[in-house]
């Protein structure tokens, strides 16, 4: 049993690090890739708002698209609830993603192995 706990031991994070920069990092990520789903999905919004409100879409006027538009009127309430959902999960996967590739970067188990057998074959990246 005490072998096992000693075992078990060395997967924890030794230095603080370790867990404070993947979090960070990710946190960052997450936060800017929300802010850039949010300044690109309300010019789009409001833009295809006007087009429609000017005619420039045709919609209920136009008999040949009249029945088409007709049907799923009320599918423009999942537009708030895409607004909101959409960016919080991608977001939070984009950062979750970010930090977990940061993670094994830093962490002693796998740190090892990377910068032995992987880190050679992209040296071609730097020249």
């Amino acid at each position: 049993f005490v072998l096992l706990w000693q075992t078990m031991d060395t997967f924890y994070p030794k230095e603080q690090y370790m867990l404070v920069v993947p979090l960070a990092v990710g946190t960052g990520i997450a936060f800017l890739a929300s802010v850039l789903l949010t300044v690109i999905y309300i010019p789009s919004v409001t833009s295809t708002t006007l087009k429609l409100r000017s005619g420039i879409i045709p919609t209920f006027r136009d008999a040949k698209s009249f029945g088409k538009h007709r049907f799923g009127a009320e599918l423009v309430t999942i537009l708030l609830g895409s607004m909101v959902w959409g960016p919080l999960i991608s977001s939070i996967l984009v950062g979750g993603l970010v930090g977990l590739v940061l993670f094994v970067l830093l962490w002693q188990v796998s740190s090892p192995l990377l910068s032995a057998e992987i880190a050679p074959h992209f040296i071609f990246l730097l020249l």
